[in-house]
């Protein structure tokens, strides 16, 4: 009877797959990218998606080495897809220029990967957690469970596919954990700055001063001189905090 039911195990922001609130202008269904700047740069709009990460590659590949900047503005997405556009900044060295949000697996890999990171007026790059965020993965519970469509499903339904993905969500973890370990030490970053907020108990959504973000490796970031005090009302209403890494002196970090 299971099999009439077209479902998905849905595991959500805090769980598997970190993915930050769109602002209202946003369609998180369309990603979208072009090339502009005489070539020299590609334009990023939208959630991580692995068809216009690919097409990301194939107009940096067609340019011939003219594209030396990536300009995002996106909510973030599936961890590997961050992880994969991450990949793409690291080897073609490119700058990374947040145009108006910069969130979840787009501040946890992309934004970290820029050879430098411009930081545009108004614009805020926000962390909110990652894999290695405490008990991500080992908590799923009945709740977690959705249709596609959104519909109900029954008790029994429910345990069932509950019981086909747990192992599946653990390996997904546990993978995705080991790649961002790879990834945050070739970029020379503590990774524990996409979970810094949580890890004080200081908020759920979160950005830094440009000198905290160094201090985390997150180095060559230019930004307004007031980045994150004039908060946009949009990350303001929604909750995102500015820390100060000053105000919690027993925080251990290596630089």
């Amino acid at each position: 009877m299971f099999a009439t039911f077209r479902t998905v195990l849905f595991l959500g922001l805090a769980q598997l797959i970190p993915q930050a609130a769109n602002a209202e202008s946003e369609d998180p269904s369309k990603a979208q990218v072009k090339l502009s700047d005489t070539g020299k740069a590609v334009h990023y709009r939208g959630e991580m998606d692995n068809d216009a990460i690919a097409r990301v590659a194939a107009l940096i590949k067609a340019a011939g080495g003219t594209v030396t900047r990536l300009v995002i503005d996106s909510g973030g997405g599936e961890i590997n897809g961050g992880m994969d556009l991450a990949e793409l900044v690291l080897a073609h060295q490119l700058d990374v220029e947040v145009e108006r949000l910069c969130a979840s697996s787009c501040a946890n890999y992309v934004f970290p990967a820029g050879n430098t990171k411009h930081i545009q007026e108004g614009a805020v790059v926000v962390w909110h957690g990652s894999a290695i965020q405490e008990e991500v993965g080992e908590n799923l519970g009945i709740e977690n469970i959705q249709t596609q469509e959104g519909g109900e499903l029954s008790l029994a339904e429910k345990r069932l596919l509950l019981d086909q993905n747990r192992e599946k969500a653990r390996r997904y973890i546990a993978d995705a954990r080991l790649r961002q370990g790879d990834l945050f030490k070739r970029m020379g970053v503590d990774e524990r700055v996409t979970v810094v907020g949580q890890q004080l108990k200081a908020a759920e959504e979160w950005t830094l001063t440009v000198d905290d973000m160094a201090r985390f490796g997150v180095k060559n970031v230019f930004a307004p001189e007031y980045y994150g005090e004039d908060m946009p009302d949009v990350m303001r209403k929604r909750g995102v905090k500015l820390l100060y890494m000053e105000d919690y002196p027993d925080y251990k970090l290596a630089r």
